[in-house]
């Protein structure tokens, strides 16, 4: 079996799954369509986007183009959200539809941001609300999750940001508490018609979380690595 895993800016996951994959015998390579590989994977059984919206020609495409635009596009995120009931933030994309109770908000200079690039932070009392593509209201939350769909499976872990703010941490639980989150994770990832992705949820109780945005390029767990390779063996 050959797998063509393409990305745009995930590299390095993308080259650690590659490696997995290789190391149980299936054929793995990472291409960058955006940059100088091209679309076209005829002779390749299967292409998975890792985070890359490339349409292509050739082989079983995991990830579709419109899905992974999808993630990348927040409004189109929060509408997915909402059309799969998952509960989520209230957003705006201008300021003139802010309500006033309104007190605090995370604003996006763009739309497509990645991670927390023009990310910015509003309280009432700061005077007037900086301009922004996306204004969303400020969630206060007792611990911060990331939710990891592969292929039906669901990997929940506690995300924690190292000293320094550049790195992240995720440690897997499998508690009890997150059965909810789970559920909601399916609905999220089948309404983007995702097959691999992941979620970042604030958490305060099994009754109250929301989820923030989907990550199509997300970065590769154990579990999740595991789960793909074995996608992969049961379709030989």
């Amino acid at each position: 079996m050959r797998v063509a895993i393409i990305t745009s800016v995930s590299g390095k996951s993308a080259r650690a799954l590659a490696e997995h994959l290789i190391e149980h015998e299936i054929e793995a390579k990472v291409f960058y369509p955006f940059k100088h590989d091209g679309t076209n994977y005829k002779g390749w059984d299967y292409v998975l986007s890792y985070g890359c919206s490339a349409a292509t020609v050739g082989g079983i495409r995991l990830n579709q183009p419109g899905s992974v635009a999808a993630c990348i596009d927040k409004p189109t995120t929060f509408k997915a959200f909402k059309a799969a009931q998952v509960p989520t933030v209230r957003h705006w994309l201008s300021k003139e539809h802010i309500p006033k109770e309104v007190e605090s908000l995370v604003i996006r200079k763009e739309v497509n941001g990645r991670k927390a690039e023009g990310l910015s932070y509003w309280d009432k009392g700061d005077g007037p609300i900086p301009n922004g593509e996306l204004y969303s209201e400020w969630y206060a939350s007792d611990r911060e999750l990331r939710v990891t769909y592969v292929f039906g499976q669901v990997f929940v872990y506690r995300k924690t940001t190292l000293e320094g703010g550049l790195e992240q941490e995720f440690r897997p639980t499998r508690s009890w508490v997150y059965a909810k989150v789970k559920e909601a994770a399916v609905r999220a990832a089948r309404g983007l018609q995702m097959d691999f992705v992941s979620f970042d949820v604030l958490y305060n109780s099994p009754e109250e979380f929301v989820f923030l945005e989907a990550n199509s390029g997300t970065i590769l767990t154990n579990e999740a690595s595991t789960a793909i390779v074995e996608y992969f063996l049961n379709k030989e």
